[in-house]
């Protein structure tokens, strides 16, 4: 399962992107290579596409480094997992 993450093959998603969620995401998005965050605060997962996290539980530097896919869309979240 875990060589699974690592190369791809699976994807993890990390759902609700607070203070917890986010942070999480954001370092196993260091050593999975698909992870997908997810919230339904549309606004935030904006933001967060724009390297904004007006929570500052992670600097911008990060968030333009990662390669987490924000999803805010049930619909779309469903297909992507």
């Amino acid at each position: 399962m875990i060589e699974d993450l690592i190369t791809g093959e699976k994807k993890l998603a990390v759902v609700g992107l607070g203070y917890v969620g986010l942070p999480l995401a954001i370092e196993s998005g260091k050593a999975f290579k698909s992870v997908i965050g997810f919230d339904i605060n549309e606004n935030r997962i904006n933001k967060l596409k724009n390297h904004i996290d007006v929570n500052e539980e992670t600097s911008v530097e990060e968030l333009k480094k990662t390669t987490i896919q924000f999803i805010s869309d049930p619909a779309t979240f469903k297909n992507r997992i």
